[in-house]
């Protein structure tokens, strides 16, 4: 089991795990409009204010969150696929 079945779906276990991490981050965000959080600021903020610049640095804040997310995640799996 660790010698021969772990080793060899590790790096797929790893990546099944981020691809849901990033899809429920993406779920997130988007609830976000009616159960308040960065959602809600945003269309707080287009909506009512029109505040562009605010926009635009939520909108970059997500990105660069889901940037950094598949980059460590990334880095994770060429480790693992080093070890194994």
């Amino acid at each position: 089991m660790f010698q021969a079945v772990i080793p060899s779906s590790i790096t797929d276990m790893v990546s099944w795990t981020f691809m849901r991490f990033e899809n429920n981050f993406a779920v997130a965000v988007a609830m976000g409009a009616g159960a308040g959080g960065i959602g809600f600021d945003m269309f707080m903020a287009s909506g009512f204010n029109f505040d562009l610049r605010e926009i635009g640095a939520i909108t970059y804040f997500i990105l660069i969150v889901a940037i950094c997310i598949e980059i460590f995640a990334t880095r994770i799996k060429k480790k693992l696929k080093v070890l194994s």
